[in-house]
């Protein structure tokens, strides 16, 4: 895919209804740009080892990418934590949920995020209208 660059103004940042964020830009030419993005959210999970891997069995294959890490904490200094990364982040809020309902650990939300744009000019910008 072709680097387009564009400077502009963002109008609205959002998640779809299948948990994908997207964002629309208005560039200084007048275009509209509706720019879905990657944006992988990790939240960190700490507790006893043996409710660290209850915990990653009850994850496994629900679509979210997991780890072990160590991690610092403010009052704990470092710790061991799963690091549970989901990739829609409409879907963030139910594995946590989910995670913390179940389990009895301490859980943190970090956001770390890779920004990659795919660019494509809303069909309607070309008759100068913008449906938001």
């Amino acid at each position: 895919m072709a680097r387009v660059e564009r400077t502009g103004w963002l109008m609205d940042v959002y998640t779809r209804p299948g948990g994908e964020l997207v964002c629309w830009l208005l560039s200084e030419d007048g275009q509209r740009w509706l720019l879905p993005m990657d944006f992988p959210v990790t939240f960190y999970a700490a507790g006893s080892s043996a409710v660290l891997r209850q915990a990653w069995r009850f994850l496994q294959g629900r679509g979210v990418h997991l780890s072990r890490q160590v991690r610092r904490d403010l009052f704990h200094g470092e710790r061991i934590v799963l690091a549970v990364t989901v990739d829609l982040p409409g879907r963030l809020a139910e594995v946590h949920r989910r995670l913390a309902q179940t389990f009895r650990c301490w859980i943190t939300t970090m956001l770390t995020c890779r920004w990659r744009f795919a660019c494509c000019p809303h069909a309607g910008a070309a008759a100068g209208t913008l449906l938001l």
